[in-house]
């Protein structure tokens, strides 16, 4: 997990992003157009936290519920 600084610019984005070759980000749907800026060579998906899924990205609650199922376990 590498936390980001909502206040920082495209450029600083793109380095920390690219530089701990991150896959998902997950991130709230005012701060797309700030991400969909930058050059993010390894980004496979966005998640959003809050607000309507948008294009390729998921919702979290998409995320949540996309994952694997178990079953009951019985006492």
């Amino acid at each position: 997990m590498v936390p980001i600084n909502i206040m920082y610019k495209p450029p600083a984005i793109e380095y920390i992003l690219n530089n701990s070759e991150a896959k998902v980000l997950i991130t709230s749907q005012e701060f797309l157009p700030i991400i969909e800026g930058c050059d993010l060579e390894y980004l496979k998906k966005i998640i959003i936290v809050e607000g309507e899924k948008i294009d390729d990205c998921k919702n979290l609650s998409e995320f949540y519920n996309g994952g694997k199922s178990y079953p009951e376990v019985k006492n």
